[in-house]
């Protein structure tokens, strides 16, 4: 068990193509930021320096200087795709693992497994909906001991009514009829 929640903490991509999206988004949205950073930057603060610096250095000077500067807002720049990347990732995955989670709880209850819990980690964003989906499994898997117990009453009921009628030979109509409901209760059974 423990080597089970090991893997899945190591595995921060469980469901890809949502945790995909995300981190494009969040680069798309990093390059935005970037470029109205970059576009005001140049326009309220380079231009108007070099035009005043031109006069009093030679541009040969300024151009090397404007180059560096630009040069390590590139890199610092390239630098941060990989952090935003990683943060991405790891914040998708706080939704995204819960979610895989949920799928597979979900898929066990279907097939008839009420038992089923689903288990939420410190720090998973649907907590309420886990919870919510446990008391719901929980409630349906009540009724389903009551429906059992109430079938198994009619059973035994039923079964009874049969001996009587049979001990006594009358109504044979009544006789196929209980047949018939027996047939039914197992069915359900």
């Amino acid at each position: 068990m423990d080597e089970k929640k090991k893997k899945r903490r190591i595995h921060y991509m469980v469901k890809r193509k949502f945790q995909l999206e995300y981190v494009a988004i969040a680069l798309v949205l990093m390059f935005v930021v970037a470029a109205v950073f970059v576009f005001t930057a140049y326009r309220s603060g380079w231009v108007p320096l070099v035009e005043k610096l031109s006069a009093v250095y030679p541009q040969s000077m300024l151009a090397p200087i404007l180059k560096t500067v630009t040069l390590q807002m590139a890199i610092r720049f390239l630098l941060l795709v990989p952090i935003i990347i990683i943060a991405s990732i790891y914040l998708s995955h706080k939704v995204a693992g819960p979610l895989a989670r949920i799928e597979d709880g979900i898929r066990e209850i279907g097939r008839g497994n009420l038992e089923t819990r689903l288990g939420v980690r410190k720090g998973d964003e649907v907590k309420g909906l886990v919870q919510a989906i446990n008391e719901v499994t929980e409630n349906i898997e009540q009724m389903v001991k009551n429906n059992r117990c109430s079938v198994k009453k009619a059973l035994e009921a039923l079964k009874d009514l049969k001996g009587q009628l049979q001990q006594r030979g009358e109504f044979p109509e009544v006789f196929d009829l209980i047949n018939r409901l027996d047939k039914c209760i197992d069915d359900i059974n």
